[in-house]
């Protein structure tokens, strides 16, 4: 573990990247002068349309697959949903029991046409894994507690009964290795762990999930000329992932691509080390069993809120710290102070 931040931080003491992350200063700037170009008039169009291809390329460079496999979209819940509509009528998702909403809404809304979902614990997601099950949907680290879904057995689970698997890698994907080979496919928002504004959220889809799904939506910007003039039926469509595409938020789709070649340049392992070691040592000043993952939730006892100079998130009883390529030991010590001399009742 780097006893240092990886990267300059912005402020002490802000262990909340699972709510949002901190931008490193070549993505703020990037976001900064297209906001400065917008403001005096000199926007142009079709460089700002064109720096989504580069933040495509960035994000299927640092997760390892192909970038005619990545799509982009505005949220997660808003790409899933688009995705649930292609599921068949009555199909069943499974889920674990407390997963994000994000992941959950997109195929409840589709309950008129008589899809349903069956949550089940999620250590065991996998063995609950039927026949009857159209889709397995999970987030890969839990947004509450960090805890990591087994993705290797429940893909191999889905496959065998044929069931596609819909994950959420928006928890993982910034910190944490993963084989996009498991997954039928993956989303994941862009505002937590990959360091950028709120805005594009990525989705990846493999050649079986190309086959069975269709974007919810048809855009001028998911055809294969993307700067042709958009009027009048014609247009012909992109066959690859790019026709799941929505119009970026151009701010946001700049300061991601620079968010992400950062994150390329460190690496994902060096990152992940360095977290899990910030994490080790958080649970070893508190007495608490080994955690591997860059999320740890804690009973809070009576805190209500974290105060002062420390960012985290308390929520359902729970602390929860995060802790990314920004922190470093004294971060940690100082989260350590704060649990220790918290008053409780």
């Amino acid at each position: 573990m780097s006893k240092e931040a990886l990267i300059k931080p912005v402020r002490r003491g802000y262990l909340n990247t699972a709510l949002t992350g901190l931008p490193p200063a070549a993505a703020a700037d990037a976001a900064r002068d297209v906001l400065e170009a917008w403001a005096g008039g000199t926007l142009n169009w079709t460089d700002a349309v064109n720096r989504l291809d580069e933040a495509r390329r960035a994000f299927a460079a640092f997760v390892g697959v192909s970038p005619d496999r990545i799509g982009v979209g505005h949220t997660v819940a808003a790409t899933l949903s688009g995705l649930a509509s292609s599921l068949p009528d009555s199909a069943v998702v499974l889920a674990p029991e407390g997963e994000h909403n994000s992941n959950i809404y997109p195929y409840l809304h589709q309950a008129p046409r008589g899809l349903r979902m069956e949550f089940v614990p999620l250590d065991r997601l996998a063995e609950a894994v039927r026949p009857h099950h159209a889709a397995v949907a999970f987030g890969l680290v839990q947004s509450a507690d960090g805890r990591v879904a087994d993705l290797p057995a429940i893909a191999a689970a889905a496959r065998n009964v044929g069931a596609l698997t819909l994950v959420d890698v928006t928890q993982a994907c910034g910190w944490m290795h993963f084989d996009p080979a498991h997954c039928d496919v993956f989303v994941s928002a862009c505002y937590k762990w990959l360091m950028t504004p709120n805005g594009p959220a990525f989705i990846g889809l493999g050649e079986e999930a190309m086959e069975r799904l269709r974007p919810g939506h048809r855009s001028w910007i998911g055809n294969v000329d993307v700067h042709a003039a958009p009027y009048g039926h014609g247009g012909e469509a992109a066959t690859d992932a790019r026709q799941f595409d929505v119009v970026p938020n151009f701010i946001a789709i700049a300061a991601a691509a620079k968010s992400l070649n950062l994150l390329a340049e460190i690496g994902v392992e060096r990152i992940e080390a360095h977290n899990l070691g910030l994490v080790d040592r958080f649970c070893s000043a508190l007495g608490l069993p080994l955690h591997r993952s860059a999320i740890i939730a804690i009973d809070a006892g009576s805190i209500a809120s974290i105060a002062g100079d420390l960012s985290a998130t308390v929520r359902s009883g729970k602390a929860r710290f995060s802790f990314h390529l920004y922190n470093d030991e004294s971060d940690v010590d100082a989260a350590v102070d704060f649990i220790r001399r918290a008053p409780r009742t």
